[in-house]
């Protein structure tokens, strides 16, 4: 399954993409509670849609750094 945002919605001032990239996260969340798997990409996630993930592969410079459970205890992780 794939998401197209509109073109309206890639264009908007940044303070109402983040506005923007909750509603389709939120949207997003709703469809893996119905059974459905999603697999996302997201850069710079707000708060709110970072806790939205139940599952996070972190990656740095290609290489996996991070996959297991959202929530689970924090490393730094620096490069």
């Amino acid at each position: 399954m794939c998401l197209r945002l509109p073109g309206a919605w890639q264009r908007c001032p940044r303070r109402d993409a983040a506005a923007g990239a909750a509603q389709v996260m939120t949207v997003v969340k709703s469809l893996v509670k119905s059974g459905m798997t999603i697999c996302a990409t997201i850069h710079s996630p707000t708060p709110y849609c970072f806790n939205l993930f139940d599952t996070l592969m972190i990656l740095l410079r290609g290489n996996v750094v991070y996959f297991g459970e959202n929530g689970a205890p924090r490393q730094n992780v620096s490069g």
